[in-house]
């Protein structure tokens, strides 16, 4: 074999020496040739190339034919190290093997000026055979160049990738002739002068493309997924990434990748999991990764606590397992796989309900906090479900949700839309620092269910999470407050409806002594009920208050607050304070410095009869959203008549806070109703129940003639005519109730 440089080559080219066309050709570059040279006499021949142009040219007395080779090979090496690993995936794979000789007075002998001249007369060849086989295929190899006294030669092999295992080995042999391939010598990584033996002869692994990386869940790394469902309820739909050099790095579905989501009881080996095909979905990691998804197997028939985790494979290579830290990050364990429990009763879903951010000072009562949860068969009844319990907790921004978190008992509160139950509970300021929170609820003493303010998505992220900022005990705070005056005398008698006005002064050194409102300061006035303590009953009804002015002289701001008590009987009026959002300090007559807050310190009213003839809800008693609801209203000389100067609204909310104060009561327009046969001096008005009143919640209707309001329940008149009570005599329900 021969090579000839230039220039200018044409695939198709032929090579003569002297006279006679060598045996074959092999065009490798428009300025590399490798011929075989035929049999020719001893001496020198002048080289030619000719293109299959025409156009050729030549080089004279370039070339030397002697007589066969009579030197004695002395060394044959192969120029590869002990073990090749490749993994590239491709098929087959492309390798180049070097090797050299060495034959005194051939390889050393320099032909030409250059001095980089082949011996004569030597062969050399590669042989490839597969690991445990004797059986070498050989294929010739090409001179390179000169190496001392040795000749170095080149040869590119073809070896298949695995089909039906993960890899093969392929052992490397190199020979050589000095006689025109009459006689071979093997020769090896130290050289044949030991002998040939097989731990010397290269190996060369090829092996299929594998997983690099996987993990389970979206592109985030957080803590693993969480579920908890019924037997037979169908999973969620779950997420897997995974990573493979030359597969994933491609737009679309990385070839001959396969993902599968797997389920199984906790505690056994993945391989046993029932595993489901899933399907790519989406590229990810700046087009680096693919993300498959799959629903989560119907779970077992059986309750227990059960692992989720993905696995991928490449052109049926070896499964890598993926938990939810990645692959890479200490292999694949039980503790980092997704957890799902399986009980006959479960916590379908919950939600944090608001609000979604604080502001608290250490030691110190933050706002309250509400959160709502569903449970088939458990939470649709009136009142808390039974085996229903509920927390409120906090932990650092860097954690999801867990037992390492702190947590408050929460309490029921009222019942909300589509059999789910609404739970309260207060945070108390930690030390100064940044925090998230989060409910979670459980039944029948099951797993902890954590719960976002998203409960759509079926997981818990960060994002949607409730934001605690904590500051120290000596920021912006309340020193004192007090309930100053109502515009009506202690322990009066107020007609129901009627507008009532109050005044409180509080104190925020450092802020009150400013002009203007103290930043971030919130006031609300509230009623409840005679003796009832306003710090601690939730059936109190509160709504906002507003600045009024400052008492430079006290270091106080004055807030005021108007309002229209419904509810006939004895009452309470009270006021408090929060600051930049934390807890609410509460404001009685003498001061909340003074011997802290008293409920006899209170501001007693006796809410009476409305200046309003009469005024009712009149039908239906119970009614869903979107039912039409009647009330009725008369006033001498005013009514029957349609254009009477009368405002009559539909109002909803919870019974046990005032409809005439709290800010939890909605309220729509009603129209006037012609076609009322029966309603003599009356005006009846009609309104349809809004799809966002609740079940459990009430209605009322309230009507307005001048400055006087009149609220109707169901009787129309509590013990005295034109009065509102939320019960009739005996404890019987006096408003309409919304029912499922």
């Amino acid at each position: 074999m021969v090579t000839v440089n230039g220039s200018n080559f044409a695939e198709g080219a032929t090579v003569i020496f002297g006279t006679t066309a060598a045996t074959s050709v092999t065009f490798e570059s428009d300025r590399r040739l490798v011929a075989v040279t035929p049999a020719a006499p001893e001496g020198r021949a002048s080289v030619t190339v000719v293109n299959p142009s025409g156009k050729q040219t030549s080089l004279m007395n370039a070339f030397l034919f002697e007589g066969g080779t009579t030197g004695t090979l002395t060394d044959a090496l192969v120029l590869m190290p002990a073990t090749t690993m490749d993994t590239s995936g491709m098929n087959p794979v492309r390798l180049v093997v070097r090797s050299r000789v060495q034959v005194p007075g051939v390889t050393d002998v320099m032909l030409t000026d250059a001095g980089n001249d082949q011996g004569p007369g030597v062969l050399a060849q590669v042989g490839v055979a597969t690991e445990g086989s004797t059986s070498f295929t050989w294929t010739s190899s090409s001179y390179q160049d000169d190496f001392d006294t040795y000749d170095t030669y080149r040869n590119e092999v073809s070896l298949p990738a695995p089909t039906g295992m993960t890899s093969i080995t392929y052992v490397i042999a190199v020979r050589f002739s000095v006689n025109n391939g009459a006689s071979w010598v093997e020769g090896d990584r130290d050289g044949f002068v030991n002998g040939i033996q097989d731990a010397q002869r290269p190996r060369v692994i090829v092996g299929r493309k594998g997983v690099e990386w996987c993990k389970l869940g979206g592109e985030a790394v957080v803590a693993p997924e969480s579920y908890d469902l019924r037997i037979g309820q169908m999973g969620p739909t779950i997420y897997g990434q995974v990573f493979s050099q030359g597969v994933t790095n491609m737009a679309g579905a990385g070839p001959m990748l396969t993902g599968e989501l797997g389920i199984g009881d906790a505690g056994t080996s993945p391989e046993t999991w029932v595993w489901v095909a899933a399907g790519f979905n989406r590229d990810t990691g700046n087009g680096q990764n693919d993300e498959f998804m799959a629903q989560l197997p119907t779970t077992p028939s059986v309750a227990g606590d059960k692992r989720f985790a993905y696995r991928f494979s490449v052109a049926g290579g070896a499964w890598a397992y993926c938990d939810s830290n990645g692959l890479t990050t200490g292999g694949f364990t039980e503790d980092q796989a997704g957890r799902v429990r399986i009980s006959s009763v479960a916590i379908d879903q919950c939600r944090l309900q608001f609000p979604l951010a604080l502001t608290s000072r250490q030691g110190q009562v933050a706002g309250t906090v509400y959160g709502r949860v569903l449970s088939t068969s458990v939470t649709e009844a009136m009142g808390a479900g039974p085996g229903i319990e509920a927390q409120l907790g906090f932990g650092p921004v860097t954690t999801l949700p867990s037992d390492s978190w702190t947590w408050v008992n929460a309490t029921y509160n009222v019942e909300a839309a589509g059999g789910q139950e609404e739970w309260q509970a207060a945070l108390t300021g930690p030390a100064p620092g940044s925090y998230l929170y989060a409910y979670r609820f459980r039944v029948q003493s099951g797993p902890w269910t954590y719960c976002d303010s998203n409960p759509a998505d079926g997981m818990v992220v960060e994002s949607q999470l409730g934001v605690l900022t904590a500051q120290a005990a000596d920021a912006r705070s309340i020193a004192s407050c007090k309930l100053q005056f109502v515009d009506r005398p202690l322990n009066s008698v107020v007609p129901s409806g009627e507008v009532v006005t109050a005044y409180a002064r509080v104190s925020v050194p450092g802020w009150s002594e400013d002009a203007g409102a103290t930043p971030g300061l919130r006031g609300e006035v509230g009623v409840g009920s005679d003796g009832n303590n306003a710090s601690t009953d939730p059936t109190w009804g509160w709504r906002p208050a507003t600045f009024n002015v400052d008492v430079p002289d006290a270091g106080e701001d004055e807030w005021v607050a108007t309002f229209t008590p419904a509810y006939t009987g004895g009452r309470s009026v009270s006021f408090r304070f929060a600051v930049d959002d934390g807890g609410w300090s509460y404001c009685d007559r003498n001061g909340s410095n003074v011997n802290g807050y008293e409920p006899a310190q209170q501001w007693d009213l006796d809410i009476g009869r409305t200046t309003i003839e009469y005024c009712n809800l009149q039908f239906p008693d119970f009614a869903d959203a979107g039912t039409t609801i009647y009330g009725r209203v008369y006033l001498p000389g005013v009514t029957r008549d349609a254009g009477a100067p009368i405002t009559a609204e539909l109002g909803f909310g919870p019974k046990i806070e005032d409809p005439g104060v709290s800010t939890r009561w909605s309220w729509v327009p009603a129209t006037y109703n012609a076609n009322c046969p029966g309603c003599g001096n009356n005006n009846e008005y009609q309104a349809v129940l809004p799809a966002a009143a609740q079940v459990g919640q009430h209605y009322v209707f309230r009507f307005r003639f001048g400055a006087a309001t009149c609220y109707g329940d169901l009787n129309g008149a509590g013990a005295i005519v034109g009065g509102f009570n939320g019960e009739a005599a005996g404890g019987v329900e006096n408003l309409g109730v919304v029912r499922p």
